[in-house]
């Protein structure tokens, strides 16, 4: 059995594990402030909060699977007053009295996404702002209004109480459908090795598309997400290795301190919600001909180790490529991690 965490209250969801979390809080839940617009992850209309580590992150509810939430804790735009006494929090105020809203539509995920700023120790700058707001789009306000807004705004702390479950399901089916969520690299390698040809993933940020655009509801679906081995980053004094499963988010900062140009890629090619759940792994693998992170890696001549219940072999990372959508990973193969050698003290890494 699945359980969430939303708005402070637990629910235990009888859906396919595929279905959108957009879709789970709207039609199932009826809580209409999370709204669909683009459905792929680009808009932010649908921007929710997830509690990890005790912190706020946004994440465009779209694109997660409600199979990728277990055990996991949210808030939606409703809970925000839900947790300050039932009264709206400072930047929604800021927001309604400044003008920074019109048609409305997209302030729900404005009003999330910069709440998470609001309620983090970062500080409140104009560039921080505009990087909060960068996957949130607005046609009526020209966005000045909620710039300003977010400059202004008190910044109290507001506390979610709630204590989600610390393990999670390894396997849940419903509708037709199977999820697995293996917590070590073996039990993966197993499943993928009986079942080739299910839907492996990790963040979802790309192959989500499938379930939110394309409706597609494959048979059995694999969650690397959880596999303790895929989930680390390592430094060495010749390179940085990265986990397959590990997000943005967490390897920006190394990757800033060591490529400071390709920290500006990784933040163009993805807002905060998309680095929040989206992978390196996950952009190599697609093989996708978009995957903005490979040119980068590939020019730093990195290389990738790959598991199977064979064992491990490494490859250059271009010689993974073999075409569109295509790669050397053979059958019940997955990604391990990808290494990144340091630069050389005669050595300059610029990337466009």
């Amino acid at each position: 059995m699945m359980n969430l965490i939303i708005n402070g209250d637990n629910f235990s969801p009888n859906v396919p594990p595929s279905t959108t979390m957009l879709d789970y809080i709207r039609d199932h839940l009826g809580l209409k402030g999370t709204k669909e617009g683009c459905g792929e992850g680009d808009c932010g209309a649908c921007t929710i909060l997830r509690i990890s580590d005790g912190k706020l992150q946004a994440i465009n509810s779209c694109l997660m699977q409600v199979g990728q939430a277990d055990r996991g804790q949210f808030i939606t735009v409703e809970g925000l007053a839900k947790a300050n006494q039932n009264i709206l929090t400072p930047i929604q105020l800021a927001i309604a009295e400044g003008g920074g809203t019109q048609c409305g539509f997209c302030t729900p995920g404005i009003v999330t996404a910069l709440f998470a700023l609001i309620q983090s120790d970062e500080e409140i700058t104009e560039e921080s702002i505009h990087e909060t707001l960068a996957g949130n789009l607005c046609r009526c306000t020209g966005y000045r209004p909620i710039i300003e807004a977010a400059k202004k705004c008190d910044r109290p702390k507001i506390h979610f109480n709630a204590t989600a479950p610390t393990t999670h399901s390894e396997k849940y089916q419903f509708g037709g459908q199977t999820r697995h969520a293996p917590s070590t690299l073996r039990d993966l390698l197993e499943i993928l090795s009986s079942r080739p040809d299910a839907v492996l993933f990790s963040g979802g940020t790309d192959i989500g598309l499938r379930f939110s655009k394309g409706r597609e509801k494959p048979d059995r679906l694999i969650d690397a997400s959880r596999v303790k081995e895929l989930n680390f980053i390592e430094e060495t004094e010749d390179s940085i290795r990265i986990g397959a499963a590990v997000t943005y988010t967490a390897a920006l900062p190394e990757i800033e301190r060591l490529y400071p140009s390709f920290a500006d890629i990784i933040r163009r090619i993805g807002s905060k919600q998309i680095r929040n759940l989206g992978t390196i792994g996950g952009n190599i693998g697609t093989a996708s001909p978009i995957g903005d992170t490979l040119p980068c890696l590939i020019a730093l001549d990195a290389k990738l180790t790959l598991f199977s219940l064979n064992g491990e072999r490494e490859l250059s990372i271009e010689d993974f490529f073999m075409d569109y959508r295509k790669t050397s990973l053979s059958l019940g193969e997955v990604i391990h991690s990808v290494s990144i050698p340091k630069l050389a003290s005669d050595q300059v890494f610029r990337s466009y």
